[in-house]
């Protein structure tokens, strides 16, 4: 009984299987009977073939172009007063003799369909056949296309680059191999590519968000304003430069260094796995936060709520800081100055140095290997608790002390005042006035 149930189960499957496989090869079969195959069997194209085409389609209002190409470039640009839109496209087509490219070209179409001022252009591309390819056709088709300034797009390609310029409605760009870029367009931007560079320049979106992402290459963004900004690269740098906005700025990557400089934004994620965060000139409103698993993190004449600066191997740098200043790293020097600064720093095994002056609250500096310097102003008034396992204790300030020896000192300074522990296993721990100079 049990036999027979299993032959049942399996026969099912099989025909299953079988109809599955029918319907698959319905739109093929379509295609042949329309012409719509490409026979290769040799499958080695020697010659070529091209040729040029214009589509017009006329617009009244603000427009919307949908348009791809399965291998090619795409190039939009807007022109201001503009009352159409225009593509033009030239196809590409090889094939095994010359008269092979041509008719092949020949049944490579470009399709431009309108629906008000809604218009899509896409290829309609034969299947090619060969002993070793069922798949699209020999054939690319690049489009360099004209659209009125109030035009939102979406544009993708297969393999190639994509540009935009000029408009002012939501911008979609997209490729799976090639370089993607932006430039003076307002609007809600999102350009994206598998692999292959993003650029995104002189956007202005509004209360709309940024997007720049890509698997494998670098991003830049430069004088870009919105709501958000979203940049993050699996395998290349990220920069930003001469940006504001109003919500968070998110920068990410893998594998390469994050740098950004005069950035504005309501709070800043920058991390990567593996390599350096390079952050200068920024005014964020809240928290600023940067990570590396493997690399360097410097922060300079920015401001900030507060700082979240983490790193597993590298060293920490933060200057002209103020707020709540957090900084870890697993192997490497912390230095920090700054103004009214509450700190919380350690590192498993480096030095650490902070100049400047206490916020209220209290201040935590812990090194397990390394050395502690501490300078601050000379007529700071504070609570001290100095500490180490193996080195000296030093402070230059007058001590009011409940503990006072070679590896221990604690007390208060001046009138008292925020409180400032430094301890470290093995080092010497030194709180000095800071000097004229």
């Amino acid at each position: 009984m049990k036999k027979w149930s299993l032959v049942g189960i399996l026969g099912i499957s099989m025909f299953a299987v079988c109809l599955g496989g029918i319907v698959a090869l319905v739109p093929v079969a379509n295609r042949i009977w329309s012409g719509g195959i490409h026979w290769n069997f040799i499958s080695t194209n020697a010659s070529g073939a091209d040729a040029v085409e214009e589509l017009r389609a006329p617009v009244d209002g603000p427009a919307d172009l949908t348009i791809n190409t399965p291998f090619g470039k795409v190039d939009i640009s807007a022109e201001e007063g503009g009352s159409e839109i225009v593509v033009t496209s030239h196809k590409y087509a090889w094939g095994t003799t010359q008269q092979a490219a041509e008719d092949l070209l020949k049944k490579t179409e470009i399709v431009l369909l309108q629906d008000g001022n809604s218009v899509k252009v896409y290829v309609d591309q034969p299947v090619e056949v060969s002993l070793i390819h069922i798949g699209p056709a020999s054939i690319s088709v690049d489009f360099t296309v004209r659209v009125p300034t109030d035009c939102s797009v979406n544009a993708s390609t297969s393999s190639g680059d994509v540009s935009l310029s000029g408009t002012t409605g939501t911008a979609v760009i997209h490729s799976s191999y090639g370089d993607v870029s932006t430039q003076a367009v307002r609007g809600e931007v999102s350009a994206t590519t598998s692999s292959g560079e993003v650029t995104v320049r002189d956007v202005t979106a509004g209360a709309e968000s940024v997007e720049a992402t890509t698997s494998f290459g670098e991003i830049l963004v430069r004088n870009a304003r919105g709501s958000s900004l979203n940049a993050k690269s699996s395998s290349g740098d990220v920069t930003v430069e001469d940006s504001a906005f109003t919500g968070q700025a998110s920068l990410s990557t893998s594998f390469g260094d994050i740098e950004a400089t005069n950035l504005e934004a309501q709070s800043l994620d920058a991390r990567t796995n593996s390599g350096k965060v390079i952050l200068s000139g920024l005014a964020i409103g809240d928290e600023l936060a940067a990570h590396s698993d493997f690399g360097d993190i410097e922060v300079k004449a920015s401001s900030a709520q507060s700082y979240t600066l983490d790193t597993s191997s590298g060293k920490v740098v933060a200057e002209d800081a103020t707020g709540r200043i957090k900084a870890r790293s697993g192997f490497g020097d912390i230095r920090v100055s700054g103004s009214e600064a509450v700190l919380d720093l350690s590192t498993n095994s480096g030095s650490i140095e902070f100049r400047g002056s206490l916020g209220d609250g209290d201040s935590t500096l812990r090194t397990n290997f390394g050395d502690i310097a501490v300078y601050l102003p000379a007529d700071a008034g504070f609570e001290v608790d100095l500490s180490t396992d193996f080195g000296d204790v030093e402070c230059g300030f007058a001590v009011t002390s409940t503990e006072h020896d070679s590896t221990r000192v604690t007390g208060t300074v001046g009138a008292g005042g925020p409180r400032l522990e430094a301890s470290t296993n093995s080092g010497d721990v030194s709180v000095q006035p800071q000097s004229d100079r």
